[in-house]
């Protein structure tokens, strides 16, 4: 900086960006925590109301590779709590009700709550959960198997395994579908700092010109 200002010469914006974090972080990281803590009371109270907690929800729900995790798990859980209820001969639309308080995702409850109200009014389970846009293929056509065939717990019961199985592949590979990403991360940062270390050296000769 002190060499720069010397000869009236503008440092490269990557390494103005560097010192401006420095200055700012130094100077300024009381801010730093209060805003942090203001973040945290901010989202305590969004996230404890009723719509705060449906978008949160609908938002883990498109994180690429946590959000077809998550949702995998949701549809097992959904499938397996209705499977296990109707072999025991607990009435359908009292399982969708302890399906919805257990799927543990607001999105995916009040989409159960429709197929629930779809049923009560004596259609078909199929509508609401093709409209929803939650329920994969392969959910839709068992349900729809098991409701022609009367064998719904059965199939749901192949359903949720099959998704257990697949949560399995990838909480085991989990590392190599997120290392694409971190890499692009570590990359992004290293070209920042690398950028403004060495441009001013690069542009030293340029400035002694002047």
């Amino acid at each position: 900086m002190d060499l720069y200002s010397k000869f009236d010469a503008e440092l490269p914006f990557f390494t103005r960006l560097l010192i401006f974090v420095h200055q700012f972080v130094t100077h300024y990281w009381w801010l730093l925590l209060a805003v942090l803590a203001g973040g945290i009371f901010a989202a305590g109270k969004i996230f404890s109301s009723k719509e705060g907690l449906y978008y949160f929800d609908r938002f883990k729900l498109k994180v690429p590779v946590f959000g077809p995790l998550l949702l995998k798990i949701t549809m097992s859980r959904f499938c397996r709590v209705t499977s296990i209820l109707l072999q025991s001969g607990i009435p359908i639309l009292q399982i969708l009700d302890l399906a919805s308080q257990g799927v543990g995702n607001v999105v995916v409850a009040q989409a159960i709550t429709d197929i629930k109200n779809n049923i009560n009014e004596g259609k078909s389970m199929l509508e609401p959960m093709k409209k929803s846009g939650l329920f994969p293929p392969i959910v839709i056509q068992m349900i729809s198997l098991g409701e022609e065939s009367g064998r719904l717990d059965e199939l749901l019961l192949h359903v949720a395994d099959y998704y257990d199985s697949q949560i399995d592949y990838t909480l085991e590979n989990l590392i190599s579908l997120i290392e694409p990403l971190l890499i692009m991360v570590l990359g992004v940062v290293v070209l920042v700092m690398a950028l403004g270390i060495f441009m001013p050296m690069w542009n030293l000769i340029n400035v002694f010109k002047r």
